[in-house]
């Protein structure tokens, strides 16, 4: 299919460290009128320990009996992605970067087969949303998904990249939460580095790139949904949707992703640093001073 003939499916993809925001970013940006949340949907679709882990949909029930899933996965076999899993690994960065830039036969079925999974999403969502065309959200996080989704002809990809001090991020991090088990300092300190590392060097390959720190996404969460929304429309959000940095949440048909995508009602957005002790914090400043200061957090 000539992709000059076709009207491209929009996507914005969260990417970043996880407890970073990129939920609550996307929940917000999921109430926007023809904005439609899908939480991690792509690590969900490319990854078997996540499916197998079994987290519920955003709704509340288990993906299978969603009734959006239930209808996606009747339209889409999953098993088609099932080998692409060893090739999005982090550590694999650098030579999936370079058979994404040679389009290798190989990378380009995948793509393929993942725009088709995103045109069936956006079908479904077209009828809930009762509107022509949608903007599907995915907050997978991971930088390697996004490359995959740069290669998709028929999709105009828009990577939102957010930023939280690692500080915060760790200390968040050292609790469990739900189904998500707490993880060391050294794990978080060097996801950190490397994820957000490689989620910079987005930009050339997708329509647009855009830096968020979670302090001020927290501070002022109406100006960056403003901006995102005008960002991939052209046009300003609605008016209605957030007021004085409150917002009323909706259930969402999200995937995979941290169990506040459960939390519904009104919320208020505020900016809460996560207490650390003063010897870690003292050590992760000085471990990375160079991070830190690269995205303007000291």
């Amino acid at each position: 299919m000539d992709s000059n003939q076709v009207k491209k499916l929009k996507v914005v993809y969260l990417a970043g460290e996880g407890r970073s925001g990129t939920t609550l970013l996307a929940q917000l940006l999921g109430e926007i009128p023809a904005f439609f949340n899908i939480g991690e949907g792509l690590l969900y679709l490319l990854e078997p320990n996540i499916r197998n882990r079994n987290i519920p949909c955003g709704s509340g029930v288990s993906v299978e009996e969603s009734i959006f899933w239930k209808q996606v996965f009747s339209e889409f076999d999953i098993q088609d992605l099932s080998s692409l899993h060893t090739h999005i690994r982090t550590r694999n960065w650098h030579s999936l970067k370079r058979k994404i830039e040679n389009r290798t036969p190989e990378m380009l079925a995948y793509a393929n087969k993942i725009e088709k999974f995103f045109e069936i999403v956006a079908k479904n969502a077209q009828a809930i949303t009762q509107s022509e065309e949608v903007v599907i959200i995915d907050s997978s996080k991971r930088p390697t998904l996004a490359l995959m989704l740069s290669l998709c002809p028929n999709i105009e990809l828009h990577v939102v990249h957010v930023v939280r001090d690692l500080r915060d991020v760790v200390a968040s991090w050292s609790k469990p939460k739900a189904y998500l088990d707490a993880q060391p300092l050294w794990r978080v300190l060097g996801s950190w580095v490397v994820f957000n590392g490689f989620a910079s060097s987005l930009g050339e390959y997708v329509k647009s790139y855009r830096l968020v720190l979670y302090s001020f996404f927290a501070q002022s969460p109406a100006q960056v949904m403003n901006d995102i929304h005008q960002e991939v429309t052209g046009k300003q959000m609605p008016g209605n949707i957030i007021a004085n940095n409150e917002i009323e949440l909706h259930v969402q048909y999200t995937l995979a992703g941290n169990p506040d995508k459960l939390s519904y009602g009104k919320r208020k957005i505020a900016y809460k640093p996560n207490p650390l002790g003063k010897i870690k914090h003292i050590l992760l400043t000085f471990l990375a001073y160079p991070w830190l200061k690269k995205y303007n957090i000291i």
